[in-house]
């Protein structure tokens, strides 16, 4: 990352294994050129207040390549975790805040 801050870009964009690029880099390239300056993100303004949601950060979730074993291994690992006390947002504050990429 060092390393990355020394070069001369505004924006670094960071892909992880799960994204696929849908239009060539060249494309994608000139999108970000012609909209310098621009962020690309949302943030809702009102607190996550949704059980369902707060559950999603609350405890580790595991991902495979197959939806119905993530699914069972989730089901079993959040009961686990439950038991064993593990709960990632204890200690933070208590309002929780959600964005995407828009």
């Amino acid at each position: 990352m060092k390393k990355a801050f020394t070069g001369k870009y505004g924006y670094y964009h960071l892909l992880s294994g799960h994204d696929f690029l849908l239009k060539p880099v060249q494309q994608i390239q000139e999108y970000y050129e012609n909209n310098t300056g621009k962020v690309f993100l949302a943030v809702d303004r009102n607190p996550l207040n949704k059980p369902s949601m707060l559950a999603r950060i609350d405890q580790y979730n595991i991902n495979t390549a197959n939806r119905h074993i993530t699914m069972l291994l989730n089901r079993f690992t959040t009961i686990l975790q439950n038991i064993i006390g593990i709960h990632r947002i204890k200690n933070t504050p208590d309002e929780k805040y959600f964005g995407s990429v828009k």
